[in-house]
């Protein structure tokens, strides 16, 4: 099945009807691994997700970056020795702790205070109506 999903990998840079199909098969496969997560699907999800990301590199996000890393994690979580499901476990912990603590140090370090009480007010900058002014 990898090597199928390759082959449509490749194909698909030329054609915008096998893009579809390749889109298509990631929906299928997402849905199979909600039904039995297996490393080989996590795997194929996780190759085809870094792709299509690839393909639109101007559609990603920082929260494409963390799904990134938690397909990533997942093939590790879902699979079926232990030590190693353990340690994706772990690793998906300090994952989400670091998404809360860089998410506090960018409020934290905000030049403008936007998240705080007393935010800097921008020279020029309208106020729409029924908005507060500081």
């Amino acid at each position: 099945s990898f090597y199928y999903v390759s082959y449509l990998h490749i194909i698909s840079s030329f054609s915008s009807v096998n893009f579809t199909g390749l889109l298509l098969l990631q929906s299928l496969l997402s849905f199979l691994t909600i039904i039995k997560p297996s490393p080989i699907l996590c795997t194929l999800n996780w190759y085809l997700y870094l792709s299509l990301t690839l393909r639109n590199t101007w559609l990603s996000y920082i929260l494409d970056r963390y799904f990134h890393y938690f397909l990533f994690l997942s093939i590790f979580t879902s699979s079926k020795n232990v030590q190693i499901r353990k340690a994706g476990a772990w690793a998906a912990r300090l994952q989400i702790m670091w998404i809360y603590f860089d998410a506090g140090l960018g409020k934290v370090s905000d030049p403008l205070r936007g998240w705080t009480t007393e935010p800097v007010q921008i020279e020029g900058m309208t106020i729409l109506p029924g908005e507060r002014t500081v």
